[in-house]
């Protein structure tokens, strides 16, 4: 199994159905159609995220989602990011994104058209990481403004149908620790996985610690 093409194409199946997010219905819109700079993209975060040990909008280079995207040659606009960690498999990760209203709306936004996905499995903190980005297509860039991206502190972090890990023990219990950077050989990376062989499932009960969106409807 493609992991990357199998989320897009659950993705426009929610898109095609229509869908309820946290109260607000969002009627059916046309499907996402792949764009390969977005993919890019995609795949350089989950990448960089893997390897790094992290998990943020913000890259290790301290660049945004809109940075990136823009960075790889993609400038059609709207453009949005969801990400998400710890999830083994296509079907999780999209279901974890349909239950946030920030990525439901990204998901549903008829003005998006193009996207892209990244994944990448790594034994570190999450084993697994996604990112989905999202552009509008040439011919409906009516506005070509970049939407402001939500700050960091006013993303959620836990799925809230799961309990919460246990945190590790530090020397303030109120400090939340950091996580280093690793030094990980590249050839460990698995990302853009093309079958289910090559993308360890892990144990699906360690999955959905961390989720958040890069920005909301307006």
């Amino acid at each position: 199994m493609d992991f990357e093409q199998e989320v897009i194409r659950l993705v426009n199946i929610k898109r095609a159905d229509g869908a309820t997010c946290t109260g607000t219905y969002y009627p059916p819109v046309p499907t996402l159609k792949l764009d390969t700079t977005l993919r890019q993209a995609a795949r350089d975060h989950s990448r960089d995220m893997a390897t790094n040990n992290f998990f943020s909008h913000t890259g290790s280079d301290g660049r945004s989602s809109n940075q990136r995207v823009i960075d790889a040659g993609f400038t059609t606009y709207p453009i949005g990011e969801n990400i998400a960690a710890g999830q083994p498999t296509p079907e999780l990760v999209v279901k974890v994104w349909m239950t946030s209203p920030g990525h439901c709306s990204n998901i549903m936004k008829k003005g998006y058209g193009a996207t892209g996905v990244g994944y990448c499995s790594l034994t570190s903190s999450y084993t697994h990481y996604w990112t989905q980005t999202f552009g509008g297509l040439p011919s409906e860039s009516d506005n070509p403004k970049v939407e402001p991206e939500l700050p960091e502190s006013d993303l959620p972090e836990i799925w809230p149908e799961l309990p919460e890990p246990k945190p590790e023990e530090t020397e303030d219990p109120e400090t939340k620790p950091e996580l280093n950077p690793i030094p990980i050989p590249e050839t460990s990376v698995k990302c853009g996985c093309q079958s289910q062989g090559d993308c360890p499932l892990g144990d699906e009960k360690s999955g959905f610690f961390k989720w958040m969106w890069s920005k909301k409807d307006s």
